[in-house]
């Protein structure tokens, strides 16, 4: 019976651990998602195609964020660049804080999964 109790226990205790990156993905997401619609949208459009408004403009396309092989080829430490420091015609967002700037990452790596199916 002891040794139930001490196995449930870290059962749980890891368990629950491994939750824990997911919700905290999740949240990030949804605020990268706001930071993203505010900052980024009007080129990569609400769905990170690349076919925002503003994107009809401007000579070099941006980026699909929804393209597997851009999302397999670059890192987040890159894309982390990218955002702060800009690629013409992109500006760079240097302002971000580190927490808005990894919120952003990922959700760009959301945009880039697979829908779930139902």
């Amino acid at each position: 019976m002891k040794h139930a109790f001490w196995f449930c226990s870290i059962a749980l205790i890891f368990g629950l651990g491994a939750l824990r990156p997911q919700a905290a993905s999740a949240q990030q997401a949804d605020e990268g998602k706001v930071t993203f619609d505010k900052m980024c949208a009007a080129c990569h459009g609400k769905t990170g195609a690349g076919n925002g408004p503003a994107a009809a403009g401007l000579k070099t396309k941006p980026i699909s964020f929804r393209d597997s092989k851009f999302q397999a080829g670059v890192t987040d430490d890159s894309l982390k660049t990218f955002i702060t420091k800009g690629k013409p015609p992109m500006p760079g967002f240097a302002k971000l804080t580190p927490a808005q700037l990894t919120a952003v990452v990922t959700y760009i790596r959301q945009l880039g999964q697979p829908p779930k199916k139902s």
